[in-house]
């Protein structure tokens, strides 16, 4: 295996994991998004996305069409 292949699955592993620590806004309930939407703005479905914790909020900022690439704002929630 030669290095650009390693670091291409060791990146891959990671996006991986990350994903498990994430939730999707269509997850969670109606009111908590509605929540969201109020105080910060139209939320994205697609794009946007919490933490595992719902102790941050990734509300997206910016999405590249020629790349695709999507830029996030990262917000800390309260909590209580």
């Amino acid at each position: 295996m030669n290095k650009l292949e390693k670091l291409i699955l060791e990146t891959y592993s990671n996006v991986k994991e990350q994903d498990r620590n994430t939730k999707k806004l269509s997850e969670l309930p109606k009111a908590f998004v509605s929540s969201l939407e109020k105080r910060y703005g139209a939320v994205d479905m697609k794009n946007d996305f919490v933490s595992s914790d719902l102790d941050t909020y990734f509300k997206t900022s910016n999405v590249d069409k020629t790349t695709g690439r999507i830029d996030h704002k990262v917000i800390n929630l309260p909590s209580f």
